[in-house]
């Protein structure tokens, strides 16, 4: 049933919000917009003013937003997310949507439980270019840094290669991933450790590297909790994450 996307955006929101605080880098149950002295200075003010307060005290704590793009897909949403950086503070590895899905990831797994109903699957994407080859090498090439460098050990790839809306060939993604993959990586496309992900949607390109890729079950979060069983058997539509910032 491709009608309910509007649930899948809903669970989405759903997961980010549970996670936000690790997105921000506070701890769980932390309060950042509690202050000690609080209680004196809103001493004569009305419950109007105190509304006020309180709303503009949470738009300056506001760090991040989760907003729903339109893909013309069906079955396919994305979520972006934009976190706001703090001069001389280093963001929070929470910030990466891939750590961001890792982490929601280890929860589902570790406590059985798919937090969703209508979503089916989470890929996270790290950026996002125009769908032409020479913008995804620039892109691209950030993001294969890590394992690209020497002292990264040796291990296998794969490219996980979806187009819609465009004619940009498989075949010609490949090649240039596998160009710009250090040598001393295998392609093993049964079991790699890291997957090179290209998502194509009419002009626009989306990419991640996501290494320990066996954490990520595919992006398929049932496969996490096989044994969980719901009231119905209804096709659950996909979605994606992106970071901006």
């Amino acid at each position: 049933d491709r009608n309910r996307k509007k649930e899948c955006i809903r669970e989405c929101y759903y997961l980010l919000n549970e996670y936000a605080e690790d997105l921000i880098g506070l701890p769980r149950g932390a309060n950042p917009e509690v202050d000690d002295d609080s209680d004196e200075d809103d001493e004569g003010l009305d419950i109007t003013a105190l509304i006020a307060k309180e709303r503009e005290a949470l738009n300056e704590k506001k760090k991040f937003e989760f907003k729903a793009l339109d893909t013309d897909a069906s079955g396919v949403t994305f979520i972006q997310y934009k976190f706001t950086k703090v001069e001389g503070v280093e963001p929070p590895k929470y910030a990466d949507p891939v750590e961001l899905q890792r982490k929601i990831f280890e929860d589902i797994k570790r406590l059985q439980k798919p937090k969703t109903r209508f979503l089916h699957r989470i890929i996270p994407i790290q950026f996002v270019c125009l769908a032409n080859l020479e913008e995804i090498e620039r892109y691209i090439t950030p993001l294969l840094a890590r394992v690209n460098d020497p002292s990264y050990t040796p291990s296998t790839y794969a490219v996980q290669f979806k187009c819609r809306h465009n004619n940009v060939s498989k075949e010609s993604v490949f090649e240039l991933v596998n160009k710009l993959v250090s040598k001393q990586h295998l392609l093993n496309l049964g079991n790699p450790n890291f997957v090179v992900v290209v998502d194509i949607n009419k002009v626009c390109c989306c990419l991640s590297v996501v290494e320990k890729m066996r954490d990520f079950s595919e992006f398929k979060i049932r496969s996490l909790c096989p044994d969980h069983q719901d009231d119905d058997d209804e096709p659950r539509p996909k979605s994606s994450f992106s970071s901006s910032s």
